[in-house]
């Protein structure tokens, strides 16, 4: 029951952003969202919303077992200084998660990764290192984690 209602209340998070994105009147604000999913050890689903030309905020929603994390990250993105791949750049942030099993827990963590953003469709690919531990929780805390994933990401 709890993995359902974290779920729902992810679904209703996602969608809300993505409504308000779509009825922004700025201009050129496409490609600020983007949705897609997350392949890892604790696979989930990943949206990112662009704050700036460099800032970003990245929200996932991962499971692992019985447990659901819903964690969020700011992130910096950066530009490759001698790469002659076009929409190629490396990432790296900041952030917390929330892990909900038998109880709660909270933790934080960082994120560094790789991404590509297709000239020809509004897709981009990612591949990061997200090392993170917890600091409370049912356990008194103390865990870490290692997660590497590959993510997919459409950019509406």
């Amino acid at each position: 029951m709890k993995k359902f209602l974290a779920v729902l209340f992810s679904v209703c998070c996602l969608s809300s952003v993505a409504v308000a994105q779509s009825k922004s009147s700025a201009p050129n604000t496409e490609g600020k969202l983007e949705l897609g999913i997350r392949m890892s050890v604790t696979p989930g689903v990943t949206g990112v919303y662009k704050l700036g030309e460099q800032q970003s905020i990245e929200g996932l929603l991962n499971f692992d077992g019985n447990a659901a994390i819903l964690s969020g990250f700011y992130r910096y993105n950066f530009g490759l200084l001698s790469s002659n791949i076009p929409g190629l750049t490396w990432y790296g942030g900041a952030g917390a998660h929330l892990r909900m099993d038998s109880g709660l827990t909270l933790g934080a963590g960082a994120m560094i990764g790789l991404q590509y953003t297709f000239d020809e469709a509004p897709i981009n690919i990612s591949i990061d290192w997200k090392p993170s531990f917890d600091i409370v929780g049912v356990d008194g805390g103390g865990g870490h984690y290692n997660d590497v994933g590959l993510s997919v990401r459409y950019m509406f």
